[in-house]
């Protein structure tokens, strides 16, 4: 896959990374040269005013799998930016929200995948720090979450199906992740390099009503973050 990322502030920088660690090919824009130097060796970099459709069109952006508008200050530079990509014809576009009159703007011009990291970071942080046991957040809008979380003791030796997620909760169990004892010359291995390997987690997603938990099982549980809460309030 092929993503051009615009403003390679600490989100841009980040996701870049992220993105080329992942196996993409990545093109990293901004007006700033400092920058530009600086992370031409995590990724592809060009130096161009994003608002400038002939410069754009030099890096044929239009091939892009998607184009993420990272500009994190500007949010005039943002809009403007976006529209050069509307008027080139670029279909997926990913908008970063710097603020609610710029949101507004965003899908006023037909922006529908608009995100705003520091309120996502926001968001995971008070999760962490008010319900106990949770491992990672995933937001899926700004109302409905996915939460790995470590299970309960008293859930050890039950089946997930005694469990009435849905009914009771109002909640979705969607995964199970557990460990798994790894073959015996992984666990040599792992021994000699001083670290250790006798296990490594696994995922479990179908027909889960029959399967038993196990100590050190985490579960991802998918619903309003009001019914999270409630649930993550009553294994307390």
């Amino acid at each position: 896959m092929m993503y051009v990322i615009i403003g390679l502030g600490t989100f841009g920088v980040s996701l870049g990374k992220t993105l080329n660690a992942m196996g993409n090919d990545v093109l990293g824009i901004d007006t700033n040269l400092e920058k530009v130097e600086m992370h031409k060796q995590d990724f592809d970099t060009a130096c161009l005013n994003s608002t400038d459709e002939n410069a754009l069109m030099s890096q044929q952006i239009t091939e892009a799998d998607a184009v993420i508008v990272a500009i994190g200050e500007d949010w005039a530079a943002s809009v403007q930016t976006t529209a050069v990509l509307l008027n080139l014809g670029v279909k997926n576009i990913i908008g970063r929200s710097l603020s609610p009159l710029h949101d507004m703007v965003l899908r006023r011009m037909g922006i529908t995948n608009i995100v705003n990291p520091e309120e996502t970071a926001a968001r995971s942080i008070a999760n962490h720090l008010m319900l106990e046991n949770v491992v990672s957040t995933y937001s899926i809008t700004d109302d409905v979450v996915i939460n790995e979380i470590i299970i309960p003791s008293y859930y050890v030796g039950q089946k997930a199906g005694q469990i009435n997620f849905k009914g009771e909760y109002n909640i979705s169990l969607i995964a199970v992740k557990h460990q798994v004892e790894n073959a015996g010359i992984a666990n040599k291995v792992g021994g000699v390099l001083g670290f250790e390997a006798s296990k490594h987690w696994e995922a479990a997603t179908n027909d889960l009503d029959s399967y038993i938990f196990g100590k050190d099982d985490h579960i991802f549980i998918y619903g309003a973050q009001s019914d999270i809460a409630k649930y993550m309030e009553s294994i307390k």
